[in-house]
């Protein structure tokens, strides 16, 4: 949908521009950079071969606990996230909306300059339930 052109953008240069921490990350940030560069509905749910979601971790003010969701399919705990919606502005604002969605939590709010990207594939199997590491998408970050 044309909602996600912004979301396209911003996605591409972040992940352009982000310095990888390891070599398959950057073959991973290198992949994904190509998926973007070819096709824009990537971003997009429905996409056919691949598309990009959106999370976010949920600390105490403290930064000492964690709160985390447990995954139907995946029967797995994980930090929340999901996928891009039409409204979604930012990417951030996607993370926080998917935050407040599946915490129940009212008062989550962005810390300022701390966002921090990782991208790992979501492996499904062939019953359709989420077999691997959750996709962490291109954005988000830490939300008290």
């Amino acid at each position: 949908p044309e909602q996600f052109t912004a979301l396209h953008s911003q996605a591409l240069a972040d992940l352009s521009t982000w310095t990888a921490p390891n070599p398959p990350q950057e073959q991973m940030r290198a992949r994904m950079v190509e998926t973007l560069r070819l096709d824009a509905t990537a971003m997009w749910r429905h996409h056919s071969r691949a598309h990009f979601t959106t999370s976010l971790v949920v600390v105490d003010a403290d930064a000492r606990r964690v709160a985390l969701t447990l995954h139907a399919k995946a029967k797995r705990w994980f930090q929340f996230g999901g996928h891009l919606e039409n409204g979604d502005a930012t990417l951030e604002a996607a993370a926080l909306r998917e935050g407040l969605e599946e915490s129940g939590l009212a008062d989550l709010r962005l810390l300022p300059g701390l966002r921090v990207q990782h991208q790992e594939p979501c492996e499904v199997g062939a019953s359709g339930g989420a077999a691997g590491r959750r996709g962490g998408g291109a954005g988000g970050g830490a939300y008290r």
